[in-house]
């Protein structure tokens, strides 16, 4: 019997014990704002850089499932914000003073398109939901739409209550399908609906007016979530009619939220003093926080906060594999967001147990692993060394906590909790 409970430990911990989000490239030099994926291998990037006390839009592509990046500098000097593609070869980006972007090759060049009608007003988000209709939302909460391609567009809600966004992560537009649509309007506390395909917006206040509405994901329609800053995430049951506070994470502001089925999601954001004064990029955090859900969102718990960078946009591309950008150029990725391994193998690890007390304990066959590192849920280095199959931790505090094992190759991240007696 006690053979037996073993074997069933072992295998729950190895379950729970999998590669986290990765590292594929980080620059200081960067401001990454968002990132959209067209299949496994290729996606997009939008970001920007100052030299020489000017912005500079860049678009990072890749083809190859973010292990190589390629650079496009974006002519015209402005900050590029956001990225969207209707299909596989045509994609707008843009942001900063209403500046569009056109590219009909996949990313391959992009070509000044035109301006916004207040063309002073920067922008947080662009979206298509085809090659024809397109919907902006610019840092005041003006909601432009194109039904040509953004060969014009129209103000179709020009008077949003004088509210003001910042960019980037507000105003992120989510369609359920061909009329019912939702944004994430900034801030004091309101979503936008619209029933009629964008042509006419309706205003949806949260319970706490006081609240930054950053981004809104959608199981289907009738229940969503949006994300605020200093933690809130509020749900809808009723198709967006009304929101209730589903639960406060703590003092990181939320910026992104995105489900990669209807079990699993994940948001991102990142601890730091939450300003109204944005206009000195890149913005205030200490470091980086994400959340995941595994039951469709009705509770969250910390999934990595590894990162020293504020992260603002995640995507998925598959159930298992998603992408998330931020400060400093970072782009992370995750291979198995689900977390279901389908066999076992020599090089699985096992930690025990797990809460631990005092000792972690680990097994491993084929293990390369050379180094350690423990952070804490703030993302702070506790302990490190030389790896070894037993670690005291008696001596750090309660809480949850990160164990990193660095090799030749990826390293894996595992959670675990710490417990006094």
């Amino acid at each position: 019997m006690k053979r037996f409970y073993t074997f069933i430990l072992f295998l729950s911990i190895v379950f729970n014990c999998k590669a986290q989000w990765a590292s594929l490239f980080s620059d200081t030099s960067y401001w990454n704002s968002q990132v959209c994926f067209l299949n496994k291998d290729t996606g997009f990037v939008a970001s920007y850089y100052e030299f020489n006390n000017a912005y500079n839009g860049i678009v990072l592509r890749t083809l190859d499932g973010g292990s190589t990046w390629d650079t496009t500098i974006i002519p015209g000097g402005i900050m590029i914000l956001s990225i969207t593609f209707p299909n596989d070869t045509i994609g707008y980006c843009g942001g900063q003073d209403g500046g569009i972007y056109k590219t009909t090759d996949m990313g391959q060049n992009w070509y000044w398109y035109g301006n916004l009608p207040y063309i002073l007003d920067d922008y947080g988000n662009i979206f298509f939901r085809n090659k024809d209709t397109g919907f902006v939302n610019d840092d005041w909460g003006h909601v432009y739409k194109t039904v040509n391609g953004g060969t014009s567009w129209n103000t179709v809600n020009l008077n949003p209550r004088n509210d003001q966004n910042y960019f980037p992560g507000t105003g992120k537009f989510y369609f359920v399908n061909d009329t019912l649509g939702f944004l994430a309007n900034g801030n004091h506390g309101h979503v936008l609906k619209t029933n009629d395909g964008g042509n006419n917006w309706s205003f949806i206040d949260l319970p706490d007016t006081n609240d930054w509405a950053m981004s809104i994901s959608m199981l289907n329609r009738d229940t969503g979530f949006v994300v605020c800053q200093k933690g809130r995430v509020y749900r809808t049951l009723n198709s967006g009619t009304s929101w209730q506070l589903l639960t406060d994470l703590g003092s990181a502001d939320l910026m992104d939220i995105d489900f990669f089925s209807p079990g699993v999601g994940y948001i991102v954001g990142g601890h730091g003093p939450f300003s109204n004064d944005y206009s000195n990029p890149p913005y205030p955090a200490s470091h980086s926080i994400i959340y995941k859900t595994s039951d469709g969102g009705n509770t969250w718990s910390l999934d990595d906060s590894l990162c020293c960078d504020w992260l603002t946009s995640v995507c998925h591309v598959s159930r298992d594999i998603g992408y998330c950008v931020g400060g400093h150029g970072r782009i992370l990725k995750i291979n198995n967001a689900s977390g279901i391994h389908t066999m076992l193998t020599e090089s699985e690890l096992a930690i025990y147990p797990d809460p631990v007390i005092d000792i972690i304990h680990l097994s491993c066959v084929s293990c390369k692993y050379t180094t350690y590192e423990i952070y804490n849920a703030y993302g702070q280095k506790v302990l490190e060394g030389k790896y070894r199959e037993n670690l005291d931790v008696e001596n750090i505090a309660q809480g949850i906590y990160f164990l990193r094992l660095i090799s030749t190759g990826d390293p894996v991240t595992c959670k675990f909790v710490k417990v006094s007696f």
